[in-house]
């Protein structure tokens, strides 16, 4: 009777086999037209509450705090960082590796908050960017040596001042943009009335 028995569960469990095979075969992976990048929730939540980005894929080795990318059904997914270049440089390799993901023709849009110096623009003001530069690379003397003629305490590495142009020698410190890109970027949005507070308006008269 065991031996019925036994041999009754091996031919249960070839008979289930194709279903199991079935169950774990691979998917396809997604093949976004857009990836949109954030840094943290506040930078994120209008893209995911206009885009309606629902979709939620979890992919080992993104921030803690945000775990999954999220898409939507037209192709546009967003991959939320966490701050900082620690965060950043991981969640991105972690994207760049998931099998789940073909990133092959995949546009990736940067969005985030970022600061300007007073004597360039306020508080909403917008730019359009050529180039990437790494600000982090780069020499900081202290603000009781800097010379009276230089605008702040920055310099280039292997530099003598703040006019002189860096050797580049990391490679890394400056990227181009795709020229296209950024140029239909600017076509579509440079005319575009961006609507202001009265507190924001309040805040922008302080600045030159």
């Amino acid at each position: 009777m065991k031996h019925i028995t036994r041999n009754t569960l091996c031919a249960t469990l070839a008979l289930l086999s194709p279903a199991v095979w079935a169950a774990t075969a691979p998917v396809a992976p997604v093949m976004p037209k857009v990836m949109l990048v954030a840094m943290f929730a506040p930078e994120a939540q209008n893209w995911i509450d206009r885009l309606h980005l629902t979709k939620e894929i979890q992919v080992p080795g993104l921030a803690a705090e945000y775990p999954a990318i999220r898409c939507n059904d037209q192709d546009v997914c967003l991959l939320v960082t966490g701050m900082g270049q620690t965060n950043a440089a991981a969640s991105t390799l972690a994207l760049a590796l998931s099998p789940q993901f073909d990133l092959r023709k995949t546009y990736f849009i940067v969005a985030g908050i970022a600061g300007i110096n007073p004597h360039r623009g306020t508080l909403g003001t917008t730019a359009w960017a050529h180039y990437l530069v790494e600000f982090g690379t780069q020499w900081e003397i202290d603000s009781r040596d800097v010379p009276k003629d230089w605008p702040t305490g920055y310099l280039g590495i292997n530099t003598k001042g703040p006019n002189e142009k860096p050797p580049l020698d990391y490679k890394t410190e400056v990227f181009e943009l795709n020229p296209k890109l950024q140029a239909k970027a600017f076509a579509l949005s440079h005319k575009v009335a961006l609507s202001e507070s009265k507190e924001s308006a309040a805040w922008r008269v302080k600045y030159p």
